[in-house]
């Protein structure tokens, strides 16, 4: 991704340390620090523990000049400030912090690794290959899609303004997060007076210069769509293999987005309801890109559909076998039907695979009995014979 930039704003309501919960303060002397395992740009990241707890530990680094660890500082109290009320499956958790000011840190839950490392690994040799499949690339979409519609729908909105892969973290179990609130911004609320209705806008350059919407690097007035556009590009991305405007720098890849109005190609075999998707977030009319919430109303079955689609084109898996598995292969084969289509592993049309079905659920039942039989008198046989 290209360099940073941060932006000043057009109305006041940035966030301070004063609301943050004291109950969320720790003592940095029940952390331990284990090793380094990223930087930012005014601090580096820890694997720790806290309290026999394993931790991500940010900490301000202590070479910041006093300009830049004073932004430092404010970054991390807006971090903290917004994550202390924030709950949600797709929102990286905090889970304690500390202002002093010889040792400012913030304390997270611990995470496998960024989408921007996922991607990298499965791509090591440039040659532009997916390193996500489609089912794994749609189901990140959708988890952040969930997490920034959470983020949306506070009152206030809460902007990310930096949403790109390496804000993105993915989990031990594989859930995707959304993390790094450095530069999130409470969107205020509009004013009743005309004179004031500006102030429901933010204007200035922050964010990162490949995903970063057009109005904002041509400090335009702008809103939370400026989320939805960079949506788009990091789900371009995840499909592609590769970043928007891969042969641009940074800044040269903002320029062609905002001033020359140009978006990444979309391949012709791509999903036709992908790319709807993909042409409305990235629309250079803010207000014609999907708030995340109709997003999921308007695209959550294309994208269903998407996911099904890639399911289905991939090896089945193995129906469990015995007796015990039989009724959950034949219930969870059954809810599919019900839902006009088979589960994963099934691959036939509905009207055709229910007497299939139980046959074949039937089936696996007596092997299970049978092998559970034979089993049985393999057993009075030893004992017998003992």
């Amino acid at each position: 991704a290209g360099a940073g930039a941060r932006g000043g704003v057009a109305a006041a309501g940035a966030p301070s340390s004063a609301g943050v919960v004291e109950s969320l303060a720790c003592d940095m002397r029940d952390v331990k620090l284990l090793e380094k395992i990223g930087s930012g740009g005014f601090g580096d990241i820890f694997r720790a523990t806290w309290r026999g707890t394993p931790v991500a530990c940010k900490r301000i680094r202590a070479d910041l000049i006093n300009e830049e660890k004073r932004v430092a500082l404010q970054d991390l109290a807006i971090e903290v400030t917004h994550l202390q009320q924030l709950r949600h499956p797709n929102i990286c958790m905090l889970l304690g912090y500390s202002t002093s000011e010889n040792n400012p840190v913030m304390l997270s839950e611990l995470m496998r690794c960024s989408l921007l490392d996922v991607l990298r690994a499965g791509n090591v040799h440039g040659g532009g290959k997916p390193a996500l499949s489609k089912r794994r690339s749609v189901r990140y979409a959708v988890q952040l899609a969930q997490g920034m519609n959470y983020l949306h729908t506070c009152k206030p909105p809460i902007m990310h303004r930096d949403l790109k892969p390496a804000n993105l973290l993915v989990d031990f179990s594989g859930t995707l997060k959304v993390s790094d609130f450095g530069l999130a911004k409470l969107r205020p609320a509009p004013s009743a007076r005309a004179s004031d209705a500006k102030a429901a806008f933010m204007t200035g350059e922050t964010g990162s210069y490949r995903f970063m919407a057009p109005e904002v690097f041509r400090h335009e007035e702008y809103d939370e769509s400026v989320d939805v556009y960079s949506f788009s590009m990091i789900l371009f991305y995840m499909l592609r293999g590769m970043p928007p405007f891969l042969h641009l720098g940074g800044v040269d890849a903002a320029v062609a987005a905002a001033i020359r109005q140009e978006r990444p190609p979309i391949p012709r075999a791509w999903d036709e309801k992908i790319t709807h998707l993909l042409q409305a977030a990235w629309s250079e009319n803010p207000a014609s890109r999907p708030s995340f919430q109709k997003a999921r109303e308007a695209h959550d079955r294309p994208l269903s559909a998407h996911l099904w689609q890639a399911r289905v084109t991939s090896p089945p898996r193995p129906l469990l076998a015995g007796p015990r598995h039989a009724p959950r292969v034949l219930q969870g084969q059954l809810q599919g039907l019900a839902r006009g289509r088979p589960q994963e592993g099934g691959g036939r049309e509905p009207r055709q695979g229910v007497r299939h079905l139980l046959s074949r659920a039937g089936a696996t039942a007596r092997r299970g009995r049978e092998e559970l039989h034979l089993w049985w008198e393999a057993f009075r046989r030893e004992g017998k014979a003992s």
